[in-house]
């Protein structure tokens, strides 16, 4: 992974799925933004949709307790 010069402070506002997410990002000085949608490097979460849908239901769910 490449080193970047500045770090954000991000909040989650909201789960997709279990590897989708929704983060405001702080980036100082009152500026935000927000309503980012954000995948999580490395994971490959089953879907909502289609036969994996009670898998993706189990996945969501579960990052939502982490988060």
């Amino acid at each position: 992974m490449e080193k970047t010069l500045y770090h954000y402070k991000a909040k989650v506002t909201d789960v997709y799925d279990g590897d989708t997410v929704t983060v405001e990002i702080d980036l100082g000085l009152h500026a935000f933004i927000k309503g980012e949608k954000i995948r999580l490097n490395r994971i490959n979460a089953p879907e909502l949709k289609g036969k994996e849908k009670e898998m993706g239901i189990k996945s969501r769910d579960f990052l939502r307790k982490i988060f």
